[in-house]
């Protein structure tokens, strides 16, 4: 007995330092008839952050109660693994005898993964020597889930074996969105307990593991006069814009597109004087980007240089709202008005029917032969001009003038003759 109150004590005082927030081990033999419930509702809730990677981990096994206002990464997928067995096969031979912070440091060491990163946990999935891949593999999960729109998923787990023991899981992150590194392998024991003086099991357990953004994108527009070849010096400032963004809502049960609209830095609406309030040119530095409906949405100008648009995080949600840009995310522009002697007949060179992606860094034109500065080249028409497509139709408006030229003066010349 007293063995098993000194494991419960280390095991306790892992959960405070088990990484991406994880809840700590404890692990006794325990009877079943002493839980609460056999099994364990564990809510896993993905949250994106920047900077320091440090676990802040809500108190206890609660619901956070901020989690309404924190950023959270939908489309990451998450492997659980049963290794209770490992833990009781290897208590007596590397956790037995040792101190609290021993075992403490034992169980959250990380090794690097195939890819480098030290994120792959050194206590259960050590590898044989000479060997590199990881022992655990997505097929042979004991379960999986992948985010959702706001960053969740609900596990359902037992809490004993088959011997009365607490049950042990170990949480991997299997893959991330772009823009994102993933967080470290974390363990979980259960059942979860309370923060009441019984420390009574619960039926419910969160947990926040946290992936650190480390994608910054641009979305860069440049925009220039459609008949003038000289691309690099026909920039045309003063025109408005709104981008837009395509999204898959679930509305009623069903699977529909949206279409969303860029605000940046919360610019919308007009000014004092009843003027529409604008983001001119290019944001180069990294600004908050809420997609939103199109009356709270920012309208762009161009600018002297023709250029607009913004750099932004790698895509997030929070309170069901997107935040950011996504290297699979496909945006748009509406044209609102046209620089003076202009007609509003925006185009994307290279990109006439297709969506625009996002690329790390700056967005490149899909015209190779384009000589404007990194990013799409937006044209306008200069009015009284006729678009040239490459089809007939010109060539038709052209050759029905000259007809009617023709006619005009043949008939002006028979009336001539006449007199």
């Amino acid at each position: 007995m007293k063995q098993n109150n000194f494991l419960k004590k280390a095991l306790t005082l892992v959960g405070a330092a088990v990484i991406a927030g994880a809840v700590g081990l404890g692990a006794s033999n325990h009877s079943q008839a002493d839980a609460a419930s056999a099994q364990t509702e564990v809510h896993l809730v993905k949250y994106a952050i920047s900077g320091d990677a440090t676990p802040k981990q809500a108190d206890g096994y609660a619901e956070d109660a901020d989690l309404a206002n924190k950023d959270v990464v939908a489309g990451a997928e998450f492997s659980v693994y049963d290794v209770t067995d490992k833990y009781w096969e290897n208590y007596d031979a590397k956790l037995k005898g040792k101190s609290a912070n021993e075992v403490s440091t034992l169980l959250n060491a990380t090794i690097p993964d195939k890819d480098g990163n030290p994120t792959r946990n050194a206590f259960f999935d050590t590898p044989a020597d000479g060997e590199t891949e990881s022992a655990f593999n997505p097929d042979n999960a004991f379960k999986s889930g992948t985010t959702d729109e706001n960053g969740k998923i609900d596990f359902t787990l037992d809490n004993y074996n088959d011997a009365g023991q607490y049950k042990v899981y170990l949480f991997r992150e299997e893959s991330v969105p772009a823009g994102y590194a993933k967080s470290a392998d974390f363990v979980l024991s259960l059942p979860a307990k309370g923060t009441d003086d019984n420390k009574s099991p619960l039926t419910e357990a969160w947990v926040y593991p946290k992936d650190q953004v480390t994608g910054n994108y641009q979305l860069k527009f440049t925009k220039v006069d459609a008949n003038n070849s000289d691309v690099a010096h026909n920039m045309l400032s003063g025109a408005i814009f709104y981008i837009t963004k395509s999204e898959t809502k679930t509305v009623d049960g069903e699977e529909k597109t949206v279409t969303k609209y860029a605000q940046v830095n919360g610019i919308t609406g007009q000014d004092e004087a009843g003027k529409d309030n604008t983001l001119k040119g290019f944001e180069a530095d990294q600004a908050v980007v809420k997609w939103v409906d199109k009356d709270k949405a920012t309208k762009f100008e161009s600018g002297d240089n023709g250029e607009f648009g913004f750099a932004a995080a790698t895509e997030s949600v929070k309170n069901g709202d997107t935040y950011g840009l996504s290297e699979t995310g496909k945006y748009a522009i509406e044209e609102e008005t046209a620089p003076k002697g202009y007609n509003k007949d925006a185009a994307i060179k290279g990109n006439e029917k297709d969506d625009l992606s996002v690329k790390t860094e700056t967005v490149t034109t899909n015209d190779e032969t384009a000589t404007a500065p990194a990013g799409y080249t937006v044209t306008d028409t200069p009015e009284g001009i006729l678009p040239h497509t490459g089809g007939a139709g010109i060539i038709a408006i052209v050759a029905a003038g000259l007809a009617i030229t023709v006619i005009g003066v043949a008939a002006y010349s028979k009336r001539r003759a006449n007199a």
